[in-house]
């Protein structure tokens, strides 16, 4: 397999911030909201309900992703003797945030990545 070679971003710092603070509420509400579903059917004793099983899990699979892209867009916020090591591990939270299969949302993370 051929090595891929390190490209420079596209995009200016002030642009990877503006994506970050557009991803930070849009993960916030992410989380409230899937957390929300997942407290409900979980204190109702219903998340293994037949009929709710796939939102029990939809939900759970979308808290997971809005806390992969959360963590991986919050790293632009850390120190500087905090940010090299962070950055090291942004493309396996990009890998977490992407497993749901999409190429769209993969293509946005890679500039903050």
């Amino acid at each position: 397999m051929a090595s891929e070679e390190e490209q420079p971003s596209a995009l200016s710092d002030k642009q990877v911030l503006v994506l970050m603070w557009l991803y930070l509420p849009a993960s916030l509400l992410s989380l409230l909201g899937s957390g929300s579903v997942l407290a409900v059917t979980s204190r109702r004793g219903r998340c293994c309900h037949i009929q709710l099983r796939p939102l029990f899990l939809l939900a759970l699979a979308d808290l997971l992703a809005a806390a992969a892209v959360l963590s991986t867009a919050t790293i632009q916020l850390l120190p500087a003797p905090l940010f090299v090591p962070a950055y090291a591990g942004c493309p396996y939270g990009l890998m977490l945030a992407t497993v749901r299969g999409s190429p769209e949302l993969a293509a946005e993370l890679r500039p903050i990545c």
